[in-house]
């Protein structure tokens, strides 16, 4: 029983070396290319990324070595610090790369190979390791239904907070004030307010009509900060709702005048994801025991 679990550790370690052996050679394979001009510094940051890539699948693969050999004494500890460094580097990159919603989000996947490796050998450690004739703590709730429960509490967890946090990919920002002024030309709707030194203006290439604002009237304008360049997305007043019909998308079904809605509803689902994910994470620790 004890080697299934040390061969599904390692077969988790060697796909997680071959991984990171293919995204080095990926990364070499691109480092000349681009679309435009190529500059020497961006082929030489990339070279150095490939090879940061290449030395640490290496260092992946030594300490696999090295849990092989000494699975039973200081060789666990090795694997569990560097799948627990794994784990840190692919939530690190998969954060770094998630962008405007949908871009990105693949790179959590890679997550899932150290967190599966640090599963399996807490759970070898705790329960198949452990001394004959010891209990472990709650023996009498380690069962099937308790179980699917934590399982199925992880999983809610995990939806709830990717959800709250999908909701402020974009980075939508809200300005309240009254319109200090407005200004038109061909094409766009220049408009300031009296709480920001910000222009906001309003292309006709993206809002069909332009928003009706004259001096004095209150407003609520919603910029795209994150995916926009701080680009207005929407403006409300007394006399109507304009919202952009190209990126409008981030803030639909919610308008200017009810926007703190939606962020009461995105840090909620963010903050009960999240306790709820620890609160699985400590029932299945106390599950192995």
């Amino acid at each position: 029983m004890r080697w299934r679990f040390v061969w599904a550790i390692i077969i988790l370690g060697l796909a997680e070396c071959v991984l990171w052996l293919i995204a080095g050679l990926v990364q070499w394979s691109l480092a000349n290319f681009s679309l435009g001009p190529v500059y020497s510094p961006q082929v030489a940051e990339a070279a150095r990324r490939s090879m940061t890539e290449f030395a640490w699948g290496a260092l992946n693969l030594a300490c696999l070595v090295a849990y092989y050999l000494r699975a039973w004494s200081w060789g666990r500890w090795l694997m569990a610090a560097i799948q627990l460094a794994n784990l840190a580097v692919t939530l690190y990159l998969g954060f770094s790369t998630v962008s405007c919603g949908e871009n990105g989000f693949a790179g959590f996947w890679l997550a899932a190979i150290p967190a599966g490796s640090l599963a399996l050998q807490y759970l070898l450690w705790r329960r198949i390791d452990r001394r004959p004739g010891s209990s472990p703590p709650l023996a009498a709730l380690r069962t099937p239904i308790t179980l699917a429960i934590v399982v199925g509490a992880l999983a809610v967890g995990a939806a709830l907070a990717v959800a709250g946090w999908r909701l402020g990919l974009d980075g939508i920002e809200s300005h309240s004030g009254t319109v200090s002024s407005v200004t038109t030309d061909d094409s766009a709707l220049s408009v300031t307010i009296d709480s920001s030194p910000r222009v906001y203006s309003f292309s006709d290439y993206a809002f069909e009509p332009l928003p009706l604002l004259s001096p004095g009237e209150r407003v609520v304008i919603l910029t795209g900060e994150a995916c926009n360049y701080g680009t207005p997305l929407a403006v409300q007043s007394a006399r109507g709702l304009w919202i952009d019909s190209i990126d409008g998308k981030a803030v639909r079904p919610y308008a200017p005048f009810n926007w703190g809605e939606h962020e009461t509803l995105r840090w909620s689902l963010l903050s009960i994801g999240l306790v709820l994910e620890l609160l699985s994470l400590v029932g299945m620790a106390l599950w192995i025991g």
